[in-house]
């Protein structure tokens, strides 16, 4: 029969009995009921009599937050110090060009002051330039409003005075007559046309082809009488019939 070892809990720490075969195998905890697994005591090598405690795989010493923070700060501080140190050293090298280039090539400032003086000496030109031609179109400017104004004075001078009460009341009198005439005229009009109508079915009765192909034109056009196109094919039938050619070219264009 084979030896019993003893372990600890890894979850609960109580001691658990088992066979030395069963070593390293996951078990269900007698104690908590949780899964566990079964290890061999080992033996402390201070003590040999005893067994030295057995490691827990899940315990483990979290780090500090104010640890972690340092770190952090340290890890930053190790990549931006040497970036900085390499930023001013090549600020340093080419501040060193530049004096080089200077030591090297003294008329180069002045070179460059002459070309600044050149620069605003332009510019200050094209200023001049600029205000002498808004002067100008200034100038332009009021010299056209001033013929407009001459215009516009000419012809308010000649304008005819506004009529008075008498001459407005004179117009719209001749403006009524006027009016009330061309209604007189009209009205005698459509009378005479009316007279027309009447006498030419009184020559068409009695069988004169000639009234009776006006008579049609009278009906067809409603010319001093109402439209009425079946009386007018009826006249125009009647004066072909009497011998009227006008009536019957009428006949042959007029749609059935």
């Amino acid at each position: 029969m084979s030896e019993e070892a003893k372990c600890d809990c890894q979850r609960c720490g109580q001691p658990i009995a088992f066979p030395q075969e069963m070593a390293r195998q996951d078990v269900s905890c007698p104690h908590c009921g949780r899964e566990t697994t079964l290890f061999l005591p080992q033996v402390s090598i201070e003590n040999p009599g005893t067994t030295a405690p057995a490691k827990n795989d899940e315990t483990k010493t979290e780090m500090p937050d104010t640890t972690k923070v340092l770190f952090l700060i340290i890890g930053f501080a190790a990549v931006l110090i040497p970036l900085a140190f390499f930023i001013h050293h090549q600020n340093v090298v080419a501040q060193r060009e530049r004096n080089l280039q200077e030591l090297l090539n003294p008329h180069a400032s002045i070179r460059d002051q002459i070309d600044a003086s050149r620069d605003a000496a332009r510019l200050h030109q094209e200023h001049v330039d600029w205000l002498a031609k808004e002067e100008a179109a200034q100038a332009q400017h009021e010299s056209d409003q001033h013929f407009v104004d001459n215009l516009y004075h000419d012809a308010t001078n000649k304008l005819p005075p506004p009529p008075t009460p008498e001459e407005i009341a004179a117009a719209e009198i001749a403006a009524a007559i006027d009016k009330a005439n061309d209604e007189r005229v009209k009205r005698h009009a459509e009378e005479a046309r009316t007279n027309a109508v009447r006498w030419l079915q009184t020559l068409a009765t009695n069988g004169d082809a000639s009234a009776q192909y006006r008579l049609a034109l009278h009906f067809l056009t409603g010319d001093g009488c109402a439209t009425n196109r079946a009386e007018a094919v009826r006249w125009f039938k009647i004066a072909a019939a009497g011998g009227s050619g006008e009536a019957s070219n009428k006949l042959a264009t007029l749609k059935p």
